[in-house]
């Protein structure tokens, strides 16, 4: 009986701790492919279970030509276990330009996950 006292509370404590970590199961990352002078942008998201999720997404620019940012936003569902892009953008890189790009999840009105890239560190 006591040994199946322990493997309960060992069994509770794994499960309170993926509820804990659960939100680290999301993912969220931003492709970047690079041709030439010009750069595709793929935000992407992934969840582990069915979800419905927010998004927002930053670009900023600056360079010779000045400053400039967009802001993208939406909701995205997810089916459990698939990864889906958000959106595609293209830019067009000129010498001396530098950008950061930033993407934002939010589950609940939560922020559950994000990532940020920049160039020239693409």
């Amino acid at each position: 009986m006591e040994k199946i006292s322990m493997i309960l509370v060992v069994v509770g404590l794994i499960q309170f701790c993926s509820l804990a970590h659960g939100q680290n199961r999301y993912k969220a990352r931003i492709a970047v492919e690079l041709d030439g002078g010009q750069a595709t942008i793929k935000p992407l998201c992934y969840a582990p279970e069915d979800a419905v999720m927010n998004y927002k997404l930053w670009v900023k620019k600056s360079g010779k030509s000045g400053k400039a940012t967009s802001y993208q936003s939406g909701t995205l569902r997810l089916l459990g276990g698939e990864e889906k892009c958000l959106s595609q953008s293209r830019l067009a890189i000129s010498p001396g330009d530098e950008y950061q790009i930033k993407l934002e999840v939010y589950k609940d009105g939560k922020l559950i996950v994000e990532d940020q890239v920049s160039y020239p560190h693409l």
